[in-house]
């Protein structure tokens, strides 16, 4: 699960935007960026993905957590705003001490 999570962290570092199109030929822009948060379990990825779509903002704070070989990944996606960093870092938290405690 090691070489599972440094693949992913990789990705993550390599990609700073990409785009989409939908099937009605919409495109949207996504920026991929570094977002400030606390080292969790024994390793963590941390990032935000933002965009308009459709004229409306989107924020997808995502940490990606690894504990012993067990890989947690939380995402918070909403058109406008995200969950404010604190109520998201708890949830964080709250999911690692879980699978702590079920090793």
């Amino acid at each position: 699960i090691e070489k599972s999570f440094d693949k992913f962290r990789d990705a993550v570092e390599s990609c700073s935007a990409y785009t989409e199109v939908d099937a009605d030929g919409t495109k949207t822009e996504f920026k991929v960026s570094e977002m400030s948060f606390p080292k969790l379990g024994d390793d963590t990825v941390s990032l935000t993905i933002s965009a308009k779509s459709n004229g409306f903002p989107l924020s997808v704070p995502i940490v990606a957590v690894r504990v012993d070989q067990n890989f947690i990944l939380l995402a918070s996606a909403g058109l406008g705003s995200a969950m404010p960093a604190d109520e998201f870092e708890a949830v964080a938290k709250k999911a690692v001490a879980k699978v702590k405690a079920a090793a």
